[in-house]
């Protein structure tokens, strides 16, 4: 994936060089990381989603290495009304952690979201 992004840094592909260093082994590009964890946390916050409006405050707490599972947490920070009367902005937290408890990714995300009364079957 790394290649994908066009991300030649030898600290994601280079495994030989990697051995000498303190991590040991190539690390996973961090927006690679935080593609992950943003996909894995929209599969509970994007199914009426209307229009990704911005991301702040993204940190990557600590590596990641090819062969860990990462996994995504969600806390809704604030929810406002918009300018259109079918929709409503939240902000929602998003955090990455490894399978060790690890925090790898930690950042905030500002959706435009259907309401309720606008969705298909409601």
């Amino acid at each position: 994936l790394t290649k994908l992004v066009l991300n030649t840094a030898d600290a994601h592909f280079n495994e030989d060089r990697m051995k000498g260093t303190p991590f040991g082994q190539r690390l996973v590009f961090g927006l690679v990381t935080g593609a992950i964890v943003i996909g894995l946390a929209t599969q509970d916050t994007a199914e009426n989603a209307l229009a990704e409006l911005g991301l702040d405050g993204v940190r990557f707490r600590a590596p990641v290495f090819h062969g860990d599972t990462l996994y995504a947490y969600t806390e809704v920070l604030e929810k406002r009304d918009a300018e259109r009367d079918d929709a409503g902005v939240v902000r929602f937290r998003h955090w990455g952690v490894k399978q060790d408890g690890t925090i790898v990714f930690e950042g905030e995300r500002t959706v435009l979201i259907k309401r309720r009364e606008h969705r298909q079957g409601a």
